[in-house]
C-alpha cells in the first residue's frame, strides 16, 4: 500500500485523498514524522478539511501532545459537526485527561445525533460514576436504546452503577449477564464476586472466583477475594493458600500479608504469624491493620503492657488514628490508669442525644417512623445473607440510603445533617484531646439501615473512616420497652 500511494504522491502531489491515505499508512508503520506532514500539508491545501485536522490529532495523541490533539479534534469538529467518529477520539481525549464534565458533554452531543452509539454511551456513564452522579447515571442508563442494553460493556457498567448505589442483587445480575455475553474482562469477574461477598453469598462467589483464577491465574485480588470468602465459610487452611498466591503475585501487599498473619493465628501457628506481621510492618511501618492485628493479639494473650506499647508507639505516629485511639483507653483502664482513661473516653463531651421531630409532609413522628421502615424494608440494597466479616448478625443491612430514590430519607437526610451540626456546634474544643482538637469541617454522609431478626446483634466495632456515628431506631421490639432488662441495648465502649 505504501508504495503505491506513494507512486500517486509523485504523479498528484495535491491529491487530498491521497495525502490522507499516505499518512494513515505512515502512522499505522509507527513512521510519525512523516505521518504528520502529510496532514500538515493537506490542511496547508484546504484549512478547512476536517479530515485532515482529525488525522493530525490522532497523530499528536499518539506522541502525547493532547493539547494539540484536543485542539485539532476541535477544529474538525467546527468543520464537521456531526463527525462521530471525530466527536467520539475528542469525548475519550477528555475522559483519559480526568476532564469528566467536558466528557460528559461531549458524549451526550453525539448521543444527541445518535442515541444508540455504545462508545459514546459508555463513556457518557462511565463519566458520570467517576464524578459520583449517580442519580444522573441511572437516568442515562434508562434511556439506552433497548437495542444496545444488553451490550457487555453497557452491562458491566449497570452492575458498577447498581452496586455503587447499593443495589447488589441488581449489580449481580447486570454482571452475570455481561459475563454470559462473552465479557471476559477479570474486572467484570471481580466486582460480580464483591457483590455475592457484601451479600454474604460467600459459596456462590467461591464459584465465581476460582472460575476467573482458572481464566486469569496472576489477578492477585482475585486470590485475596477467595481467601476472604473461604474464611467466611469457615475454611481456614484453604484461606491460608489463597492469600499465599495472592502473595505470590505481589509480595509486597501489606494487606495480604495482614490477612494470611491473621489465618496463621486462627491455624494456632503463633510463630509464624509473628513473623508475618514483622514482614508487613517492615515493608509498610505507617500501615495500622498489621499493628492492629497484634495489638489485638497481645490483648488475646493478656499482655496488657505489651499491648499498650504497640497502641503508643504507632499513636507516636500516627497521633489521629481511630482504631488506636478506640483501644487505648480500654488498656489504660485495664492497667489502673483510671484518669487517663476516662480523659480519652469521655462519655459526657462525647456522646450527645438529640430529639428529632416529624419533619413537613408527615402528620407525626409515628407516620414518619413508618414510612422510614416501609421503605427501608423495601430497599433493593438490602441484604439477604449474613457474611461472618460483617458487623450485623442475624440481620440484613442495607447500602447507602441516601443515594438514588430516597422517599422519606430526603427529608431524614436534612435531620441528619441538622443533628450533626448541632453536634459540632455544641463540641466543647480541647487541644489536648485528639477528637475535641479540630473538628473538620463536615461534608459527607452515608447512612445505611440494619434490620435484625431473633437474637440479631452489631459485633463490637468501630468506624475508623468516619469522624463522627449516630444511630437512630425508627422501630424497636417491644421487649425493649416492656422488661428492665438490656436487651436490644446499644452500647458504647465496652472493652474490648
Amino acid at each position: 500500500a505504501l508504495v503505491q500511494l506513494e507512486k500517486a504522491h509523485e504523479l498528484d502531489p495535491h491529491n487530498l485523498s491521497t495525502l490522507l491515505n499516505l499518512g494513515s499508512v505512515y502512522l499505522s508503520a509507527g513512521r510519525s514524522s512523516a505521518a504528520e506532514q502529510c496532514f500538515e500539508k493537506v490542511i496547508e491545501i484546504d484549512p478547512t478539511s476536517a479530515d485532515g485536522h482529525f488525522n493530525l490529532g490522532l497523530a499528536m495523541q499518539g506522541k502525547d501532545q493532547f493539547a494539540a490533539a484536543e485542539e485539532h479534534y476541535t477544529t474538525a469538529l467546527e468543520h464537521d459537526p456531526e463527525a462521530l467518529d471525530i466527536a467520539i477520539c475528542l469525548a475519550t481525549l477528555h475522559a483519559n485527561q480526568g476532564q469528566q464534565q467536558s466528557c460528559i458533554d461531549r458524549s451526550r452531543q453525539i448521543l444527541s445525533l445518535d442515541a444508540a452509539h455504545v462508545p459514546a454511551r459508555v463513556l457518557l456513564l462511565n463519566a458520570l460514576l467517576a464524578l459520583g452522579h449517580l442519580a444522573e447515571a441511572d437516568e442515562a442508563l434508562a434511556q439506552t436504546p433497548a437495542q444496545v442494553a444488553e451490550h457487555l460493556q453497557i452491562q458491566a457498567i449497570a452492575g458498577t452503577l447498581h452496586a455503587r448505589n447499593g443495589r447488589l442483587e441488581q449489580a449481580a445480575k447486570a454482571y452475570q449477564a455481561a459475563i454470559i455475553g462473552g465479557d471476559t474482562r477479570a474486572q467484570t469477574a471481580l466486582n460480580l464476586a464483591r457483590c455475592q461477598l457484601e451479600s454474604g453469598d460467600g459459596v456462590v462467589a467461591v464459584e465465581v472466583l476460582r472460575t476467573l483464577i482458572a481464566q486469569h491465574g496472576d489477578v492477585a485480588e482475585a486470590h485475596a477475594l477467595l481467601g476472604l470468602a473461604l474464611r467466611d465459610s469457615g475454611d481456614a487452611a484453604a484461606a491460608l493458600a489463597a492469600y499465599e498466591s495472592a502473595l505470590h503475585i505481589e509480595p509486597k501487599n501489606v494487606h495480604f500479608m495482614t490477612a494470611k498473619a491473621m489465618l496463621l493465628y486462627e491455624l494456632e501457628r503463633h510463630e509464624h504469624a509473628e513473623q508475618a506481621i514483622d514482614a508487613a510492618i517492615t515493608i509498610a511501618p505507617a500501615v495500622v491493620f498489621p499493628h492492629l492485628l497484634r495489638l489485638e493479639k497481645r490483648i488475646a494473650n493478656a499482655d496488657i503492657d505489651g499491648a499498650l506499647r504497640t497502641c503508643e508507639q504507632y499513636l507516636q505516629r500516627a497521633s489521629g488514628d481511630c482504631s488506636m485511639l478506640a483501644a487505648k483507653p480500654f488498656l489504660l483502664h485495664a492497667l489502673g490508669q483510671e484518669q487517663e482513661a476516662k480523659t480519652l473516653l469521655d462519655y459526657e463531651a462525647l456522646l450527645s442525644a438529640s430529639t428529632i421531630g416529624a419533619p413537613d409532609g408527615f402528620a407525626d413522628l409515628t407516620a414518619f417512623n413508618t414510612a422510614l421502615v416501609d421503605h427501608l424494608l423495601a430497599h433493593p440494597s438490602l441484604s439477604r445473607h449474613n457474611a461472618a466479616s460483617k458487623a450485623t448478625q442475624h440481620g440484613q443491612q442495607s447500602g447507602n440510603l441516601l443515594f438514588g430514590n430516597r422517599g422519606p430519607f430526603e427529608a431524614f437526610e436534612q435531620l441528619l445533617w441538622q443533628s450533626a451540626q448541632r453536634y459540632v456546634d455544641e463540641l466543647v474544643r480541647d487541644p489536648t484531646h485528639p477528637f475535641r482538637a479540630n473538628p473538620p469541617a463536615l461534608s459527607a454522609l452515608y447512612a445505611w439501615a440494619v434490620v435484625l431478626g431473633r437474637a440479631g446483634h452489631q459485633t463490637p466495632h468501630i468506624h475508623p473512616t468516619a469522624w463522627l456515628s449516630g444511630v437512630y431506631y425508627p422501630k424497636v421490639p417491644a421487649i425493649v420497652e416492656q422488661t428492665h432488662s438490656q436487651q436490644g441495648w446499644i452500647e458504647f465502649g465496652a472493652a474490648p
